[in-house]
């Protein structure tokens, strides 16, 4: 499964998608408070445009949102990794 259809992922853009319509803010308002086009914010909220870093963090202050609580809602929606094994020959 590509990572960009994750459940964290896409519980992180839920978030933002969520987060944009209670500030009563359409895509385009977003986009022009971020200096992109409407069509990039709709492109990431669908799913077809995945989210680096820094994107994400000028999204969360463009919607005065505090990153640290999306990054808290992916974390939680990872799934436990087990640690790997050490192989000794």
């Amino acid at each position: 499964m590509k990572t960009i259809y994750s459940p964290a992922y896409r519980a992180l853009i839920n978030w933002l998608r969520v987060s944009r319509k209670a500030k009563g803010l359409s895509m385009r308002e977003l986009g022009i408070r971020m200096r992109m086009p409407h069509s990039w914010i709709g492109k990431v909220e669908t799913g077809e445009r995945r989210l680096d870093v820094e994107e994400f963090v000028r999204i969360s202050r463009a919607l005065e949102i505090d990153s640290r609580e999306g990054l808290s809602i992916l974390e939680a929606a990872l799934p436990v990794m087990k640690p790997a094994k050490n192989r000794t020959p």
